[in-house]
């Protein structure tokens, strides 16, 4: 099985952006007071329905921007999507209280 995903930036706001739709939300100030950052398109809809994700059968549904190439038992062989995010503050993406997660930037980039 091959999964292909084209991402596309939306904008230019902040200096981050991310797949992971959990991170778009609206936070309040003890949280971050970070802002609603849902694209139209996806606006409504829960996060694990739009990030792109690999099947071994595809959903009734469907997933928006997705190509499925099916074999002859109705497995998908391949999959292409092309999935749209925001950008989003970069300190977003370390805050602990809603990305407990995702390591430090000293952990997750190392110069050599």
């Amino acid at each position: 099985m091959t999964h292909r995903v084209l991402y596309t930036v939306l904008d230019h706001e902040f200096d981050a952006a991310s797949d992971n739709a959990c991170l778009w939300h609206g936070y309040s100030g003890e949280f971050g007071g970070w802002a609603n950052r849902f694209p139209a398109w996806a606006k409504g809809l829960a996060p694990a329905t739009i990030e792109p994700m690999m099947e071994v059968v595809p959903r009734a549904f469907g997933r928006n921007g997705t190509e499925d190439e099916i074999d002859d038992e109705g497995r998908i062989i391949e999959r292409r999507q092309t999935f749209g995010m925001p950008t989003i503050e970069r300190a977003r993406l370390l805050d602990t209280n809603i990305n407990e997660r995702t390591p430090s930037l000293d952990t997750a980039f190392r110069q050599f």
